[in-house]
């Protein structure tokens, strides 16, 4: 089994009725690809040894795919908070930004 932000999975080795081996693909927990997960990430898969690399560089997509939506989110939210601090603007709930007002000295 392998677990990677909360996705985790096993493969299995099978021998199909040719005597070829196989691998099994079950999917226990998407974890936070949840949102993201293609299909063929749901469903039970069967496929040879030789598309193993395959497999492994899809799954890895994703996984890149959703560190960078964590990493740009907390960027934008790190961006925001320094921007709030410094009193650059006012965010109202709405949505609409409003300047702050002058300093009375």
């Amino acid at each position: 089994m392998l677990c990677i932000a909360g996705y985790s999975f096993s493969l299995t080795w099978i021998t199909n009725p040719r005597g070829e081996v196989e691998l099994l693909y079950c999917v226990l927990s998407l974890g936070t690809f949840e949102r993201v997960a293609p299909e063929w990430m749901k469903e039970t898969l069967i496929f040879s040894t030789s598309m193993c690399n395959v497999f492994f560089e899809k799954a890895k997509k994703i996984g890149n795919s959703e560190e960078d939506s964590k990493e740009k989110r907390k960027r934008e939210k790190d961006d925001d908070g320094k921007q709030k601090e410094a009193g650059r603007h006012i965010a109202w709930p709405d949505g609409a930004v409003a300047a702050p007002p002058p300093r009375s000295s």
